[in-house]
C-alpha cells in the first residue's frame, strides 16, 4: 500500500457489537482528494455498514485538535460482503485460522484483528454460498459464532439460489 495514495479516514457510529459509539480510522484510497471521494480499503471491525471497495465521500472535520477526514456517505456500493469472525476458544484459533485461510484461494481477504476476532471481506466475483458452507461448517461444530453485517445484494442471490437447488 503506498502511502500517498491512501489516507486514514474516521467512521464515526454506533458499534453493533459493543453497542457504544465508536470513532474507527480506516484506511482508503484517495480517488478524488478535492472532492473528498475515497475508496474503503481496510475492514470496518465493528460492523459499520460499509465493505471494502465502497465507494464515499469524506469531508475535513477538526478532531481534538487535528484536521483529519470524516466520513459522511457512500456513493457507490461495491458489491462486496464482510463476515465477522468470534473464535470463543482460544484452542480452537489455529485451526480456523487454517480453514478460513483456505478462502484466500477464492480472493476473500482476511484480517486477524486479535487472537479471537478475523475480519472477512467477500469480494462481489465470488459465490457467497461456497465461503457461507466453510463459515457454517466452523459455527456447526463450535469452533466460532460469527456475524455478518454487511452481505450485498449478489451475495444474498447467491444463498437464495442454493436454497432454490437444494
Amino acid at each position: 500500500m503506498e502511502q500517498e495514495n491512501f489516507r486514514e479516514v474516521i467512521f464515526q457510529y454506533q458499534s453493533n457489537i459493543t453497542n457504544e459509539e465508536v470513532n474507527e480510522a480506516l484506511w482508503a484510497e484517495v480517488i478524488n482528494a478535492e472532492d473528498g471521494v475515497f475508496m474503503l480499503y481496510s475492514i470496518p471491525l465493528h460492523g459499520f455498514l460499509i465493505a471494502p471497495g465502497d465507494i464515499f465521500v469524506a469531508v475535513e472535520e477538526e478532531i481534538e485538535g487535528e484536521t483529519h477526514f470524516v466520513f459522511d456517505h457512500v456513493t457507490n456500493y461495491s458489491g462486496n460482503s464482510v463476515i465477522q469472525v468470534i473464535i470463543p476458544y482460544e484452542d480452537n484459533s489455529t485451526e480456523v485460522e487454517q480453514t478460513l485461510n483456505t478462502l484466500t484461494e477464492k480472493n476473500c481477504h482476511i484480517e486477524k484483528i486479535s487472537d479471537n476476532i478475523i475480519l472477512l471481506a467477500v469480494p462481489f466475483e465470488v459465490n457467497y454460498q461456497e465461503v457461507k458452507q466453510v463459515i457454517e461448517a466452523l459455527a456447526i461444530s463450535e469452533m466460532i459464532d460469527y456475524a455478518e453485517p454487511i452481505i450485498s445484494d449478489k451475495h444474498q442471490e447467491d444463498i437464495e439460489e442454493a436454497q432454490l437447488n437444494n
